[in-house]
């Protein structure tokens, strides 16, 4: 099963252009990332399926780019989208980290808010660990 995580707008508020270097999960049990990217407004919707349909992707997902690699101009908001995919029945991932460097190379790391859970039916019980 596959989804979307829509992590919402992320600015640059500085003075200094930043480029992420890498995105990554942060305790994740039976959760992978397909593909994270940035997208110029809105994004798809959290919960659809990944890569979204175009009838649900919005009329900005056609510009998105691939989130590594990618460069924030002081100024210039995208949201981060992630696509995931479940590989067990059960999948969580508490966070998702994003590393970046400033143009003088200096490594920061910033982590979302939001976390992920895939429970395929919403009856059964949670697993305790």
């Amino acid at each position: 099963m596959t989804t979307t995580a829509n992590n919402g707008p992320i600015s640059n508020e500085g003075d200094a252009p930043l480029t992420i270097t890498d995105v990554s999960t942060v305790g994740s049990r039976g959760m992978s990332i397909l593909e994270a990217v940035l997208v110029p407004r809105n994004g798809p919707p959290n919960g659809a399926e990944y890569p979204p349909e175009p009838d649900v992707a919005r009329p900005t997902w056609g510009q998105r780019v691939p989130a590594e690699g990618a460069t924030i101009e002081p100024g210039e908001t995208w949201w981060f989208v992630i696509g995931l995919r479940a590989e067990t029945r059960r999948a969580e991932v508490e966070r998702f980290r994003v590393d970046y460097r400033d143009p003088d190379g200096t490594p920061y790391r910033a982590r979302t808010g939001m976390s992920w859970f895939h429970l395929p039916d919403c009856h059964d019980p949670w697993p305790d660990t």
